[in-house]
């Protein structure tokens, strides 16, 4: 960036604070009660006196916490703005209370790497229960492929006065060649999506509701969807169903051979998802270890069942495209590999339950196992995260909220040198 640049970021900087600060800030703290409209994250908080019931100040009136009302339990969402608080555990102590046991609390932000480990422990401590998570990064980053263009002719477009602070706006949206794109793909600020309750462990959680009847019947469909035995393949033998599975990713189903396999697993997943829907009880219920554990499975085989289906739900969900647009790649990756990985997933399981105070050890070598399984020219560089992605999905229902610092770090997206 040239100097003239510099010198105009830094007066410019200088004016918006000012104007914001003196002027703007104080216009719109006046204008809004007389419009009837409530300003967000714009510099300045509503009065003590104003209702409370869906918007809620922390007690250092630093944070704002917005409440969705629902007939049901009320969720704390959360979006792109807990890096700029000045106290996070304030902010967190403040979610924790507002929201009720039921609800959820969802927050999507980014963070320099070295700091993840930090914040989720303020959650913790502030008596936050965390329920699911997952590095969104590679999709930051693939989005910011398809939207920078686009920003940068609209920038093009705009009058010179806009255009003098064009380093400034495309550092904003994160466009390649910025310092906030490297950070980005050089994965030293990271883009997380968190999900967390109140501080209920899972051995305190409620009971689950589902139907067991139901249960068999839809697993039993879900293998003759997949042309497998269900009788034979299912909770009890999670082994036996994840290399009948993967045998499917290779050859594909006797019932449609010329379909992609992950294509016939996954339509046999949704329909095992639709099949299990009740008014009464979530699918989900129904994949709980204690629940497979009254349905005459052993801890073991409740828990590995529980981990396939998490790991299915990934490879038919965020990774399904990913893998379907590989599919050469996956055919050889099962193909040349099969015993390898169900041997990874054998020894997490068995070592796990002989040491778990080492889980997370266990669970970084099993990542590392089933990425670099992933070789030859047909296989791209994402294939790896996808193939370590499966593996830290399979292994989230016992150790996901323990073993937070172990994600996929393999790069989707490089950057050229000219980007930098």
């Amino acid at each position: 960036m040239l100097f003239i640049d510099v010198f105009i970021e830094f007066f410019a900087s200088i004016y918006y604070n000012l104007f914001d600060k003196l002027i703007l800030y104080p216009m719109m703290a006046y204008v809004a009660p007389k419009i009837g409209v409530f300003f967000m994250n714009l510099g300045y908080m509503p009065l003590e006196n104003r209702s409370r019931r869906n918007h809620v100040n922390d007690p250092n009136d630093d944070v704002l916490v917005n409440v969705v009302e629902t007939n049901a339990d009320p969720n704390v969402l959360n979006i792109e703005s807990s890096h700029l608080y000045p106290d996070c555990s304030a902010f967190f102590s403040e979610v924790h209370r507002v929201l009720r046991i039921g609800g959820h609390f969802c927050w999507a932000d980014l963070r320099f790497a070295d700091q993840i480990s930090e914040v989720t422990q303020q959650a913790r401590e502030a008596g936050l229960t965390l329920v699911h998570w997952i590095d969104v990064t590679e999709n930051i980053v693939a989005g910011i492929h398809r939207s920078a263009a686009y920003y940068d002719t609209l920038l093009e477009r705009a009058p010179w006065i806009v255009r003098l602070f064009r380093y400034s706006i495309r550092r904003t949206y994160c466009a390649p060649g910025t310092v906030t794109y490297h950070r980005l793909v050089s994965r030293r600020r990271l883009y997380f999506v968190f999900k967390h309750s109140l501080g209920l462990t899972y051995a305190q959680a409620p009971p689950t509701n589902c139907d067991a009847f139901k249960f068999v019947k839809c697993q039993e469909r879900f293998g003759a969807d997949m042309g497998i035995n269900g009788t034979v393949y299912n909770w009890q033998n999670p082994m036996g169903l994840a290399l009948q599975i993967q045998n499917i990713y290779i050859d594909g189903t006797t019932l449609n051979p010329l379909q992609k396999g992950i294509v016939s697993v996954c339509n046999a997943y949704n329909d095992f998802i639709q099949c299990l829907h009740d008014n009464a009880f979530t699918a989900f219920e129904c994949f709980d270890p204690r629940f497979l554990i009254t349905a005459d499975a052993s801890p073991g085989q409740a828990y590995s069942y529980a981990f396939l289906i998490n790991m299915i739900q990934y490879q038919c969900g965020a990774g399904f495209y990913l893998a379907s647009d590989n599919w050469d790649c996956m055919k050889s990756y099962y193909g040349g590999k099969n015993g390898t990985l169900i041997g990874c997933l054998n020894d997490f399981v068995v070592n796990t339950v002989n040491d778990p105070t080492n889980a997370c050890n266990y669970l970084q070598t099993g990542m590392n196992c089933f990425s670099n399984s992933i070789t030859g020219s047909r296989c791209p560089d994402e294939m790896r995260y996808y193939a370590c992605e499966s593996f830290r999905q399979f292994a989230y229902p016992k150790f996901g909220s323990i073993c937070v610092a172990q994600t996929c770090q393999v790069n989707r997206f490089r950057a050229s040198e000219d980007d930098f």
